[in-house]
């Protein structure tokens, strides 16, 4: 692992054993498996949704990818029905 990694991982315990203390005193709930296991979960999820964000905005501009409207994905569908493509079949 290189350095960044590294450091954006020690963030991300360290967030992650912060709001599961913030939280537990907040609601004055105990520390225990269950609550670290919901939490973890919680966190996990949130983590893959923040990095597909950021892959999906890389490769939009690496790319230049333009997302389509619903006409225009009509559109290109009726012309590939048309011309015999894959939606044909």
């Amino acid at each position: 692992m290189n350095r960044l990694t590294l450091r954006r991982l020690l963030r991300s315990v360290v967030l992650a054993l912060l709001l599961t203390w913030g939280f537990a005193s907040l609601v004055g709930a105990s520390v225990d498996q269950s609550l670290l296991l919901l939490f973890g979960g919680l966190l996990i999820g949130v983590h893959a949704f923040l990095g597909y964000c950021r892959y999906h905005r890389r490769l939009s501009a690496v790319f230049r990818m333009q997302e389509l409207s619903d006409e225009d994905y009509e559109r290109i569908k009726l012309e590939r029905h048309h011309d015999g493509g894959p939606a044909s079949r």
